[in-house]
């Protein structure tokens, strides 16, 4: 591992918004650095969830999924927005970054302390009882997190993404190992509890490691002040979105009971992984890209209409390929315990590809100073989720991801439609920029369909067929949206190739050096 490096000193160049060009190749080199991260870590989230779904029952995977579920609500407020406040700060980031330091610690413990106490009601509401010892120690994880977050904002806020590689990646493998053990020790339910607190561990004690920057018992109120009064309003978005991010399980887990959060959470976690939080991704390096070009809103612009494109490329045949495979990839994977999950996935597969496309817009929202904007649109799409997810969580937990799907088509068309006007494009200009992916998903899902189709039972017999049907269907469909994508976006298909080949050199270089 090489040194560690300090806190960047802020460029004054890139700070004022002149160094366009700075800032873009400060974005393509972090996009890069991010997703290689993200591959890998997903990579071997996936492979822990395939192994785990043989070692554990539906049920078990539901009860850890009830202290998930409670968890996610106060994750979203437990920082008080104070990571997105110093990733948009401009000025006195040494002060500002001491400051959250010792708040972001306080505020994390006073928020495991609530789940603490609220564990009890949480077990009477879904009725299962080993949740008051559960979420009081996987909660714990909010305290060791705290210990690295500011580190972690640092690093995303000076674009250095390459420093989050090591714990991102250490994190991902070190609870995958310690979950898989402990499964095969027999203890069930904690080792997906344990996993979660020793990966967290992992990543906090490696982002001291990567990034010099230590804390200083120096606290000034002024900045509180300012952190806080953007912070809170973050947070109050980041508290809605994790509301109508997890009532679809709140209303299974309370409605239809621990086995169905258990195919739900199984079926969610693969949209997940390669379309949903693929615009987290993004959006870690977006954030910080849009922060610098605050004040340049023509920057900003094409920023927006850039990313809808480059994101709706990778998400939109994501969505459709995962669609048409989910049915045999969860027999396959998964064993035919999990079979009811096949057609969830489906839906859910869409409905992350609809989500992702309009993810992003936010980020410039706050990159502004204008994070209200994103709770006011949250909470309209909490008001139609809610009630819809309710009524349909009382019939199965396939109506439930059908519900999903229906309001985000709407909810994505009114954030396009908001953006478009606060930022000055057009709403059909925005809606352009996802036709070049629709027309290749559209051929790609075609010959998927026909592939999967022409397999026939034959892919269904046993493990290994399903698997080479799978990559039988993936791989020829591939083929088919990249010679789609060479037809319809020559230009940008060849600079997408030329960022990845020039990474792939960066990193030969790099270790040729090394050696």
């Amino acid at each position: 591992m090489s040194a560690p490096e300090p806190l960047p000193a802020p460029d004054s160049r890139t700070e004022s918004g002149v160094t366009v060009n700075s800032v873009t190749k400060k974005a393509v080199k972090s996009t890069a650095w991010t997703y290689l991260s993200y591959i890998l870590s997903k990579g071997a989230n996936l492979a822990t969830t395939i192994i785990l779904a043989r070692l554990l029952t539906t049920a078990q995977f539901g009860i850890v999924g009830f202290a998930l579920t409670a968890m996610s609500f106060l994750d979203a407020v437990r920082d008080l927005g104070l990571e997105l406040a110093l990733i948009q700060r401009r000025d006195d980031i040494e002060d500002a970054a001491h400051t959250a330091f010792w708040m972001n610690i306080a505020s994390n413990l006073i928020i495991w302390l609530v789940a603490c106490i609220a564990s009890p009601f949480v077990a009477a509401f879904f009725n299962e009882p080993l949740i008051v010892i559960i979420l009081p120690v996987l909660s714990f994880s909010f305290v060791i997190s705290s210990f690295g977050g500011t580190h972690d904002a640092l690093i995303k806020r000076e674009m250095k993404f390459g420093l989050r590689f090591v714990p991102s990646l250490g994190e991902s493998l070190l609870k995958s190992v310690v979950a898989i053990e402990l499964a095969l020790m027999g203890l069930g339910v904690w080792a997906l509890v344990l996993g979660q607190l020793v990966g967290r561990f992992t990543f906090t004690v490696l982002a001291w490691r990567v990034l010099a920057w230590r804390p200083k018992l120096r606290f000034k109120l002024s900045i509180a002040r300012q952190l806080f009064s953007y912070g809170y309003k973050a947070s109050i978005d980041s508290f809605l979105s994790a509301l109508q991010a997890n009532i679809d399980y709140v209303f299974i887990g309370r409605l239809l009971g621990d086995a169905a959060l258990g195919v739900y959470t199984v079926a969610y976690r693969m949209p997940e992984i390669l379309i949903i939080n693929f615009s987290i991704v993004i959006a870690q390096v977006l954030f910080p890209a849009y922060a610098m070009l605050q004040n340049d809103r023509d920057q900003l612009r094409k920023g927006v209409m850039t990313a809808l494109r480059y994101v709706s490329l990778v998400t939109i045949p994501a969505g459709v390929g995962l669609a048409l495979i989910a049915p045999l990839f969860t027999q396959t994977l998964f064993g035919a315990e999990w079979a009811a999950a096949g057609s969830v996935m489906a839906i859910l597969s869409l409905y992350g590809a609809v989500l992702a496309v309009s993810w992003n817009i936010g980020d410039v929202y706050k990159a502004i100073g204008r994070p209200d904007i994103l709770w006011k649109t949250t909470l309209v799409e909490f008001l139609l989720l809610a009630p819809t997810l309710y009524l349909l969580a009382q019939e199965s937990a396939f109506a439930v991801a059908v519900g999903h799907l229906g309001v985000a088509v709407l909810v994505s068309l009114l954030r396009l439609s908001i953006a478009s006007r606060i930022l000055g494009f057009t709403f059909w200009g925005a809606l352009r920029q996802f036709v070049p992916a629709l027309i290749g998903s559209g051929l790609m899902g075609g010959v998927v369909w026909l592939a999967l189709q022409a397999l026939g039972d034959w892919a269904w017999q046993r493990a290994l067929n399903g698997l080479i049907g799978m990559f039988v269907a993936v791989g020829v469909g591939g083929v088919v949206y990249w010679a789609a994508l060479w037809w319809l976006e020559r230009e940008m298909f060849n600079r997408m190739l030329g960022m990845a080949l020039g990474f792939v050199r960066r990193g030969r270089a790099a270790s040729a050096s090394a050696d």
